[in-house]
């Protein structure tokens, strides 16, 4: 049982993307945006499975019937419970409305589940397997679901290969200057943070507190919102909040509805227009509460210190990534020195060599970007098959603005499901920053048992397809000394 269980484990690797579970991203312009709820000829979802939270037709189904859809299940890596609803989904999708193919990360082409699960005898044995995998973060919620299939349905990886071991690459890079970062960073922000509650009014000071809860997520999109305006609407007549942050307003008017359209409304606002009204929501608040430009200041350098500890953590959003990239090439640490020196009776000693050391994790978002773009190639072949009207995609939710766009620009209808997440469990945070540093589980085979068999253990022999050194399914064969050796050294980033 330990071999076929450490056998399984060696093959799947756990894609590299930070987790969003909050994101609000379609565009205003949507033509033919509507709720599937309301339309038994749309795709349905039991609610205990997750919601549908956007859906869009580029155009009304005519004579020749409805354009392809693509069911956009954006991923939650370190959710067990995410995995598992998504499993049950893609077999409810399978089941009721035909769907012949699944597309998810982290692997490009065919998945060969069958190849390595196929020997399992019995499917109670295979799913207890499979399962056991999965809640160890080792198998997707759409691997589970292949391997556990009554009906049968393709898995194909949509991902890029070169660029999944480049992202990996990155991640560990970044992993091992994490400590290192948020020691320095944490000695730069507490001098900032004093400034501010020095300086800082009372209801400032709070207001800082409830946004940093939602950064941490610890606090809801709506309310912190609703707080947010609360506190500027002293300072700005209602009518100029409003045409001043339209998004906002129309967010928080339709946030106490029951109302099914309000609802699929609010789902199709632009995420990144939001964000820069939010971002402007901010820097007027800051500004109504603050008359020196100093103070204004340590405001922006508190913000900007936020985003590189949760950049650092690899934590933050798409929208949040395209403003920590520019705001970066002016954050300087001898500016930050000067500043702080400058405003207090005392000098200030600060490291510098976490503006090197970001680097790798700003290149694991620039690499997330990039596999973007090979994700209509992949879905080319069920564009071009007249004989399948549906397919899923399962992909990270930090890609979903851009999967958005890509799925409109090629001329396809999308629904996008959210699966249904009670609570996350820790310990299966901890599984996925232990596992993409490159760590490994307690049961898995260890490095030093393979080699110790001379290359006859397991790990020289199989690899998935995501992993240097990969052999095609069906040419299982034995890697030389220098192919292993190779294996193992860092990927290539050309």
């Amino acid at each position: 049982m330990t071999k076929i269980i450490a056998l399984a484990v060696c093959l799947f690797m756990m894609t590299p993307d930070a987790v969003s579970l909050t994101d609000l991203r379609p565009a205003p312009d949507t033509p033919h945006l509507q709720s599937t709820l309301e339309s038994p000829s749309l795709i349905t979802l039991p609610v205990e499975l997750g919601r549908i939270e956007e859906s869009y037709f580029p155009r009304p189904p005519g004579p020749e019937g409805p354009p392809k859809t693509v069911v956009y299940i954006p991923d939650a890596h370190v959710s067990f419970e995410a995995q598992e609803n998504t499993a049950k989904i893609i077999h409810y999708l399978v089941a009721r409305y035909g769907v012949r193919t699944v597309f998810e990360e982290g692997y490009e082409g065919p998945v060969p589940t069958d190849a390595y699960f196929g020997f399992l005898k019995g499917p109670e044995f295979k799913e207890k397997i499979a399962r056991f995998l999965m809640d160890r973060l080792r198998l997707s919620g759409a691997e589970y679901a292949h391997i556990t299939r009554k009906r049968d349905f393709r898995l194909i990886g949509a991902d890029d290969r070169r660029l999944h071991l480049k992202n990996l690459y990155w991640y560990r890079r970044a992993a091992r200057n994490r400590e290192e970062i948020k020691t320095e960073l944490t000695s730069i922000l507490r001098e900032i943070k004093k400034m501010a509650d020095r300086n800082f009014p009372k209801s400032l000071k709070q207001w800082l507190n409830i946004k940093e809860r939602w950064g941490r997520q610890k606090l809801p999109l709506a309310e912190y919102l609703k707080r947010t305006a609360g506190i500027y609407r002293e300072h700005i007549p209602a009518e100029a909040f409003r045409d001043r942050y339209p998004l906002i307003h129309f967010l928080l008017a339709a946030g106490g509805s029951k109302d099914r359209e309000a609802a699929s409304r609010v789902n199709a606002l632009d995420g990144r227009a939001l964000f820069l009204e939010i971002e402007d929501l901010e820097e007027q608040l800051a500004a109504a509460s603050l008359d020196e430009e100093q103070d204004r200041q340590i405001f922006r350098y508190l913000k900007a210190l936020d985003l590189l500890e949760r950049l650092n953590e690899i934590e933050i959003t798409q929208e949040e990534f395209a403003i920590v990239r520019k705001g970066l090439r002016e954050l300087k640490t001898s500016d930050l020195a000067a500043f702080i020196a400058g405003n207090t009776p005392r000098s200030v000693v600060f490291k510098r060599l976490w503006e090197r050391k970001i680097h790798p994790a700003l290149h694991f978002y620039e690499t997330a970007e990039q596999r973007n773009e090979t994700i209509i190639k992949r879905l080319d072949p069920f564009i071009q098959n007249s004989g399948e009207d549906t397919a899923v995609l399962v992909f990270g939710g930090f890609h979903k603005a851009r999967v958005r766009e890509l799925l409109k620009t090629a001329g396809l209808s999308y629904v996008i499901v959210a699966p249904r997440i009670h609570s996350l469990e820790r310990r299966h945070h901890d599984y996925y920053r232990h596992l993409m540093s490159g760590g490994r589980h307690s049961f898995e085979v260890p490095r030093a048992v393979a080699h110790s068999s001379g290359g006859h253990g397991f790990q020289p022999w199989i690899r998935c397809s995501t992993c240097p050194g990969f052999h095609a399914p069906g040419r299982w064969r034995r890697s030389s000394r220098r192919r292993r050796r190779r294996r193992e050294a860092e990927p290539s980033l050309d």
